[in-house]
């Protein structure tokens, strides 16, 4: 007979109805689940297209059932309960008890799941580089699937993150921010100040975003006749040598941008150089220095908004040269990486900024009519814009143990030190491997200390896992979070129970009404006592205390009855209150001649132990698991 027969048929009478409602919710919090791995991962091509058969990821989950903590509803159900718990822990496996259903919670346009096996499929391209899924799963019994009374089926409802990684495509040519690169210099340039920088972008990403830069001469000298050369990593342009003259004139060069994707793509574009004499102006006599009109104000720190892009411009420089004179600007320091440029008397963004972190930059400007200089200091601050958190996974384990019981509001374990920023950091218990975990613990949101909610005993011992999710409140849920498993050793130490024996002889009879008389003889020894017990009855059924094999006797209106009880000291405070199991009575129809040995067996509430108040945890150390495998190879009950 399968379990749910039992629910449905095995009730002795309705006074137990309520009791199986209690046993079914009872069980259903002994309901275990274990994903493998706990967090599923996915690697996907950014040009991936939707293929209906073939999967990106798959959901493994093994599901087993917990010892009961607390054994009073089984007694309580006797036989019936007994028989539904044999055949829930042995007679069937949990691939064949339960069934489990996964539900997508968010991306229901990107992805879809398979309700049943748990696979994973895309629907559409992606147009973001990370994604963070939510399943809900539901473990319940086979037998309940096609009940209509949802109330009592016996459930289990938790969740497991699936990260979705999108792995660059090299499919964007370096772009130059302008057609021409326009150079202004004087002969007398030194080698160590750039004439001009090339600007580009690239729309990919990581290493398929960087550049390198190169000169492509018509008579490849590559730049060597015209006395030029480019920094490869930041696309400035100097003069090669000290040693060969910078000649007047007008001369053009290619620069070539390549990117370091596999293939790699590649953009030129077309440079024009103006190389002025600087005698021109030394021989107009006297010469007035040239100067900035704004400087005050460009002294003024300027702050980025985070959003600029190469070519965007950040201050008009505006140079005045009194004598007429054709003023030129460089930056002589502080931008060893090229991000900044002058362009036609403009300093613009030259490359893309990383804003993941707060800069400051202080540029040194030179203004020069190749006889006279003039210099500015400029400050430029880059603030930090996080637009991405790299999703990360760990897992870490605690055992609780040394002690009788652990106390609600003990604190566990700090989960920020697995957090990107703790200045926006959210925590969030996100799943756990049963319903007693659920309510066992909890984690404060914004501290991300993990506690105890209750208090537990021997009784919650075993592994609990915990999931716990690090949000981060400038960046969608949608895309970016991170995940901390918690393998929780609970190892309270188990009391010995009361060693308790009755040893009773007894003459029973059928009794109506009942008047006793009694009389107690102490002894020396505290442990044992002798009871002498008269009573006077007239027919009518009696209930014994116990029941045991039973053999007639005469029939007989008075009753003696002779017990000597034996008394082993417990190991706990007399205090301490012990509840025993219930004893089921039943009625003797007839004189019964009996002798019973009975060890009642206690069982102990959580304020059983008062005196131990402290709790040992034993932290272990962080092994962050990035990323685990995608699918290991274990059977589950996905893949039945």
């Amino acid at each position: 007979m399968n379990a749910n027969n039992y629910f449905d048929n095995e009730r002795p009478n309705n006074n137990n109805n309520n009791y199986i409602i209690d046993f079914k919710r009872q069980l259903q919090n002994h309901i275990v689940v274990h994903f493998l791995p706990p967090l599923v991962q996915a690697t996907v091509l950014e040009n991936a297209t939707a293929i209906q058969s073939v999967p990106i990821a798959k959901i493994r989950a093994n599901i087993s059932m917990a010892p009961a903590f607390n054994t009073s509803l089984f007694d309580r159900l006797e036989l019936s309960s007994n028989q539904i718990r044999s055949q829930l822990t042995t007679t069937k496996s949990s691939s064949q008890l339960f069934q489990i259903e996964f539900y997508l919670l968010n991306h229901h346009n990107t992805f879809a799941i398979s309700r049943q096996s748990g696979e994973i499929f895309l629907k559409q391209a992606l147009a973001n580089y990370s994604y963070v899924i939510d399943v809900r799963t539901v473990i319940s019994l086979r037998e309940q699937t096609n009940s209509t009374n949802n109330s009592n089926q016996i459930q289990f409802t938790t969740q497991v993150p699936v990260l979705v990684d999108v792995i660059d495509i090299n499919n964007s040519e370096p772009e130059s921010v302008k057609n021409v690169l326009n150079c202004l210099a004087y002969d007398n340039i030194d080698v160590y100040t750039p004439i001009c920088t090339a600007s580009f972008k690239d729309g990919d990403r990581g290493i398929n975003a960087e550049l390198s830069y190169s000169i492509l001469s018509l008579d490849d000298s590559d730049g060597r006749t015209n006395n030029v050369r480019i920094d490869p990593k930041s696309g400035s342009i100097y003069r090669r040598s000290a040693d060969v003259p910078m000649l007047p004139g007008e001369f053009s060069e290619i620069i070539l941008a390549t990117d370091h994707g596999s293939p790699y793509l590649e953009t030129s574009i077309n440079s024009r150089f103006k190389i002025m004499s600087s005698n021109e102006t030394s021989n107009k006599g006297f010469n007035e220095r040239p100067y900035f009109l704004d400087q005050t104000k460009l002294r003024s720190p300027i702050a980025l908004t985070g959003n600029e892009k190469p070519g965007e411009s950040i201050a008009n420089l505006t140079p005045f040269d009194p004598d007429g004179n054709t003023p030129t600007i460089y930056i002589v320091n502080g931008d060893p990486d090229g991000l900044f440029a002058i362009d036609d008397g403009v300093l613009i963004i030259a490359k893309s900024i990383d804003f993941s972190e707060k800069k400051t930059f202080n540029l040194t400007l030179t203004l020069t009519d190749g006889i006279e200089r003039n210099y500015l200091n400029m400050t430029i601050i880059v603030p930090k814009i996080v637009r991405s958190i790299p999703n990360k996974f760990y897992n870490t384990t605690i055992s609780m143990s040394n002690s009788a019981i652990a106390k609600s509001g003990s604190k566990l374990i700090d989960l920020s030190r697995f957090a990107y920023d703790t200045s926006y950091a959210k925590y969030k218990l996100y799943s756990a491997s049963n319903q007693y975990a659920y309510m066992a613990f909890g984690v404060d949101e914004y501290s991300g200390i993990v506690t105890l909610t209750k208090t537990i005993d021997f009784r919650f011992n075993g592994r609990h896992s915990l999931m716990f999710g690090i949000e981060d409140n400038r960046l969608s849920l949608e895309n970016y979070r991170s995940f901390v498993e918690l393998s929780i050793e609970v190892k309270l130490v188990v009391p010995a129970p009361p060693s308790t024996t009755t040893t009773s002889t007894s003459t029973t009879t059928s009794t109506t009404t009942t008047t006793s008389t009694t009389t107690t003889t102490p002894t020396p020894a505290p442990s044992s006592t002798s009871t002498t017990t008269t009573t006077t009855t007239t027919p009518r059924p009696t209930t014994a205390g116990t029941t045991a094999a039973t053999t007639a006797i005469p029939p007989s209106t008075t009753t003696t009855t002779t017990t000597t009880t034996t008394t082993t000291a417990r190991p706990h405070s007399s205090s301490t209150p012990i509840v025993f199991r219930p004893t089921v009575s039943k009625t003797i129809s007839s004189t019964t001649l009996r002798t019973t040995t009975t060890t009642p067996v206690p069982t102990y509430p959580i304020t059983m132990f008062p005196a131990f108040e402290t709790t040992n945890f034993e932290i272990s150390d962080i092994t962050p698991r990035y990323p685990p495998p995608l699918i290991p190879p274990t059977t589950s009950i996905a893949d039945k």
